[in-house]
């Protein structure tokens, strides 16, 4: 471990781990699958159904990630720092991600849909990067667990986390820089 901040990327997985275990690990996992596989919906034309459809997905990885490497390298996994630190990548993204858009989500009805225009842009933005993101991570975890016959739910769905619909990222960014600078400050 080279700091602090590569410390707690091993140990936020390993305890996350620990804590399913002791409830029973297997039904965890199941019970977990199930609501985030309920939940999930097709991707959509407007940025609000692809965003869910991006915390939907990413939650399928991170479930099956936790129940892959789990399965795959037991007690060994407390060695494996670079197995640890791609799914903590992938939970600390997911996190943030659906942090952000529930935030915006709350927002809406309280603003308006042309008032949270902005904050639900950068949600956006957020969601589209952090699912990049995920999705290398995904399949750079996909690779480790092939090499162990392990990993093809962590590869499926990072396939379906990959292939999106094309979104004009560079016009969400110029709206929320124009915004901001018309204001001539930062205004969240």
């Amino acid at each position: 471990y080279e700091g602090t901040n590569e410390i707690n990327r091993m140990l936020d997985t390993t305890r996350l781990l620990k804590s399913s275990s002791e409830g029973g690990l297997e039904s965890a996992f199941q019970n977990a699958l199930k609501a985030v596989n309920g939940s999930g919906r097709p991707p959509g034309s407007n940025h609000i159904s692809m965003v869910e459809s991006k915390v939907s997905e990413s939650k399928r990885i991170a479930i099956a990630a936790l129940h892959s490497i789990s399965h795959s390298f037991g007690e060994e996994l407390k060695e494996q720092q670079e197995v640890l630190a791609l799914v903590a990548d992938i939970l600390i993204d997911l996190y943030t991600m659906e942090s952000v858009w529930l935030r915006v989500r709350k927002l809406i009805p309280m603003q308006g849909e042309e008032k949270s225009r902005v904050p639900r842009d950068i949600a956006t933005l957020y969601a589209c990067d952090a699912a990049d993101r995920i999705a290398v991570n995904a399949r750079n975890l996909a690779g480790v667990l092939a090499a162990r016959n392990a990993g093809s739910e962590v590869w499926e769905s990072a396939q379906r986390l990959s292939v999106q619909a094309p979104i004009d990222t560079v016009a969400l960014r110029q709206n929320v820089a124009d915004t901001l600078i018309s204001a001539g400050k930062y205004i969240w």
